[in-house]
């Protein structure tokens, strides 16, 4: 497998979080057939050990199926204008009305927001397969995340 493969391969790897948890296993199973090297054989088995067939972390709590993106967003905006809301054990009483309350969601998130449910629509009219479901995810995060680094040879 190419190294470019090997990058496709372990972003679907890495996507598996985002399938309903009903659906990992045998996605989980898929893939582990296309581990063609020693290396991949071992990313797969730990996976197996640690996230597949563990009792204490099945695919039921840890699938974000459909969940928002989450970002820093809000933290930098109150960080960039010089302002710390976070302090070391203080509580700080306030009162939140919906009708006074935003989130700062900037054009990129909410954009990346917009391409991952379409996905998920597609994925649950079964529109796109599972196969394209994860590589769709794994694109578009690995494209937004920084901290997906892979060194593969």
């Amino acid at each position: 497998m190419k190294r470019e493969a090997k990058h496709r391969y372990i972003k679907q790897l890495m996507a598996l979080p985002f399938l309903p948890s009903d659906d990992i296993p045998l996605a989980f199973h898929t893939l582990t057939a296309r581990a063609n090297t020693a290396e991949l054989r071992a990313l797969v088995d730990y996976m197996d050990r640690q996230w597949i067939r563990n009792p204490l972390f099945p695919p039921s709590a840890w699938s974000v199926y459909r969940l928002p993106v989450r970002t820093n967003d809000d933290v930098e905006v109150i960080s960039c204008c010089g302002l710390y809301v976070l302090q070391e054990a203080r509580v700080v009483k306030t009162r939140v009305h919906s009708d006074n309350f935003f989130r700062n969601v900037r054009r990129g998130t909410k954009k990346l927001q917009q391409k991952l449910e379409a996905a998920c629509d597609q994925y649950d009219s079964e529109q796109i397969s599972t196969g394209h479901f994860l590589r769709v995810y794994g694109a578009e995060y690995a494209a937004q995340s920084s901290d997906w680094l892979f060194v593969v040879e």
